[in-house]
């Protein structure tokens, strides 16, 4: 009976602020970069890099709160919603000046776009 309570309160945390939903869908590339290079850091503490590992388990794990026998799509919901929560509970854990410097280190890093994958032409004349 708690994992059910435990279950409606994180997903209405959710659906009660749809905007951090759709900015943490937007930013998700980014941040599984991020989430990789904190992982990679020495100057992350070990138990701090098991929280998503533990994202992982629960994904893979076939034990859910929300069966997608029973429920189809919506039974993936509690697998993102702990997702979230395991993630977003990583990065504030991780040191602030680490995930400052690898977030500014992310932002320079400009994505190629078409235009920059062409060959340069000789200027005529």
């Amino acid at each position: 009976m708690p994992q059910s309570v435990l279950s409606r309160s994180l997903i209405g945390k959710i659906l009660a602020s749809p905007g951090e939903a759709v900015r943490f869908l937007y930013h998700l590339p980014k941040l599984f970069l991020l989430i990789h290079r904190l992982m990679q850091d020495r100057r992350i503490p070990i138990f701090t890099k098991f929280i998503p590992l533990l994202a992982v388990v629960y994904i893979v794990y076939p034990l859910d709160i929300i069966k997608e026998v029973f429920f189809g799509p919506f039974g993936y919901l509690d697998d993102i919603v702990i997702t979230y929560y395991l993630l977003k509970t990583f990065i504030k854990m991780c040191p602030q000046e680490v995930v400052r410097d690898h977030v500014q280190q992310l932002s320079m890093k400009m994505p190629r776009t078409h235009a920059d994958n062409q060959p340069k032409r000789k200027p005529k004349g």
